[in-house]
């Protein structure tokens, strides 16, 4: 019998994620069997490979980078370097999609936005995910959206802890 097939096996993935959001995602697509590439910047990689969440650490990275990442390649790549912005258009001909999830207009600035890799690759399908989305009014002004600050100002932090209580933060 022919051994079976993961459901993404031979999707390639060009990887921009970090913190959560986008790392669950792309990680969940790693399980499925797609060819993940993690783009990580110079020096210290993605924030969260030194964030000491339940103070858990792998040898210097922790525990929870490894968790959202597990299955993944990374490399570094100089975001801001117009050499490291080529190397990336380049390779991205070789993908099938790209992710990313930082603040609304970051990749389009950085010469990394949707336009710019579909010129480089017609077929390439890019998926963003941010705090706000592309265009409500938090996006538009620049601020940052994640897990917390949702949680704030959607108001359903005001409905965490016990009720004799005050919320909690």
């Amino acid at each position: 019998m022919p051994e079976a097939k993961l459901a993404l096996e031979g999707v390639r993935i060009l990887d921009f994620t970090q913190m959560m959001l986008g790392p669950l995602c792309t990680q969940t697509l790693a399980d499925m069997g797609a060819d993940v590439v993690k783009i990580e910047r110079p020096g210290d990689g993605e924030w969260m490979r030194r964030m000491p969440m339940i103070g858990q650490f792998v040898g210097d990275d922790s525990a929870a980078f490894h968790a959202f990442n597990c299955n993944k390649r990374s490399v570094t790549v100089d975001l801001k370097n117009p050499d490291g912005i080529a190397l990336l258009l380049d390779m991205s001909k070789e993908f099938d999609v790209v992710t990313e999830n930082f603040r609304s207009g970051v990749m389009d600035r950085l010469g990394l936005g949707y336009e710019d890799f579909r010129k480089a690759n017609p077929r390439i399908i890019y998926a963003s995910g941010s705090g706000w989305g592309p265009t409500s009014y938090l996006a538009k002004k620049g601020m940052p959206g994640q897990d917390l600050l949702v949680q704030a100002i959607s108001g359903v932090m005001f409905n965490t802890g016990r009720s004799e209580v005050p919320p909690t933060a």
